[in-house]
């Protein structure tokens, strides 16, 4: 099969493989940029899990073993963009400060 055949020229270069795996981790960044967080983070980690489980049994078969890798670092880069995205709302100026908040004392000072 085509398909197989190419996936294992990728396997076989490891600048190629470091690509793809870049290539997946941006591509999950910006596709779950667009997406709502509310009930997905429990589903990419029930499929970060699968996937593992899946990783796990399919080990000796590298193509399968490429293709399941660039499933989970795929996952691994919306969870990354998801864990990062304010939880208020980028409108906020409390999302820019880092979690601190500044408060005025008595004498003028802050802390």
């Amino acid at each position: 099969m085509v398909f197989w055949g190419e996936v294992e020229k990728i396997t076989q270069s490891r600048s190629k493989t470091f690509f793809m795996f870049c290539f997946c981790f941006i591509l999950g960044v910006g596709l779950f940029s667009f997406a709502n967080a509310n009930k997905l983070i429990f589903i990419l980690y029930l499929l970060l899990f699968i996937f593992l489980f899946l990783l796990i049994l399919l080990w000796s078969r590298s193509a399968q073993r490429f293709l399941l890798l660039c499933c989970l670092i795929f996952i691994l880069g919306g969870l990354r963009f998801l864990s990062a995205a304010p939880a208020a709302g980028s409108k906020h100026i409390s999302n820019y400060n880092g979690g601190y908040r500044a408060v005025m004392r008595a004498d003028g000072g802050l802390r």
